[in-house]
C-alpha cells in the first residue's frame, strides 16, 4: 500500500517539474515499470485501491486519476496479450494525459458547481497541450505522444479537440481507461457510479468494437 502511494508522490513531483528537471521521459516511464510490477506483484491491491478511492484525497483527484487508469492499462494490456513495451507505453500516456491540466482537475473535483467557459476551454484543449508540452520535455516515443493528443477522439468523429475519426487501439484502450476511472471516481459534484453500471455504459458505447 505505502509503495501506491509512494507512486502517487513520485507522479507528483515529476509533472511538477517537467519542464526544469532532466530526465522526464526516463522517469515516467520507470514509473510505468514500477506500476507494471506493483500489478503483477499483487494485483488486488491494486484493484482495491481503485475501486475504493479515499476522498480525503479529492484535491489530489489529477494524480490519483492518473495512477489508476495506468494501473488499469497495465491489467488491459496484459489482459490483451501485448508485449510490455506496449504496455508500458500506454501506462505512460495514462500517467501523462492530463499534465496541462492536473491543478484543474482537483479543483474541478472539489468545487461543486457547474465548469466555467474557461475551464470548459482548458479541457478540450488538454489533448493537444500535453502531447506537445510532452514533446518539449524530451518525450520522442511516438505512440505514448498521438495517445495522449487523441485520447479523447472517437472512431465516428465525435470526439475533441479535433473531431477527427481515431480507431488507433493504444487511444481506445487509454479512452476507454479514462472514462471508466472517470465514471466510478467521488466528485462532489456528483457521486461515483457503480463498477457494473460503468461497465455496463463502455460496454454499449464501445457498439461492439474490441
Amino acid at each position: 500500500f505505502d509503495e501506491w502511494n509512494h507512486v502517487i508522490s513520485k507522479l507528483g513531483r515529476l509533472l511538477k517539474g517537467l519542464a526544469t528537471e532532466p530526465g522526464f521521459s526516463e522517469n515516467i516511464g520507470a514509473l510505468a515499470h514500477e506500476i507494471f510490477v506493483l500489478v503483477e506483484r499483487d494485483t488486488d491491491i491494486g484493484i482495491f485501491l481503485t475501486v475504493r478511492q479515499d476522498l480525503v484525497r479529492l484535491p489530489m483527484y489529477g494524480l490519483t486519476h492518473a495512477t489508476h487508469t495506468a494501473m488499469l492499462c497495465v491489467l488491459l494490456g496484459k489482459r490483451l496479450g501485448w508485449e510490455p513495451g506496449r504496455i508500458l507505453s500506454l501506462a505512460s500516456a495514462a500517467l501523462t494525459m492530463n499534465v496541462s491540466i492536473i491543478a484543474l482537475q482537483g479543483r474541478l473535483a472539489t468545487q461543486g458547481s457547474n465548469i466555467s467557459d474557461a475551464q470548459k476551454a482548458l479541457l478540450r484543449e488538454h489533448p493537444t497541450a500535453g502531447a506537445a508540452m510532452l514533446r518539449a520535455a524530451g518525450v520522442v516515443d511516438e505512440d505514448w505522444l498521438a495517445t495522449v493528443a487523441n485520447h479523447h477522439e472517437r472512431p465516428d468523429g465525435s470526439g475533441y479537440p479535433a473531431g477527427t475519426p481515431q480507431d488507433a487501439e493504444l487511444v481506445r484502450a487509454l479512452r476507454h481507461a479514462d472514462v471508466f476511472m472517470a465514471k466510478i471516481s467521488h466528485r462532489t459534484a456528483r457521486p461515483a457510479m457503480t463498477v457494473q453500471e460503468a461497465e455496463r455504459q463502455l460496454y454499449r458505447d464501445d457498439a461492439g468494437g474490441p
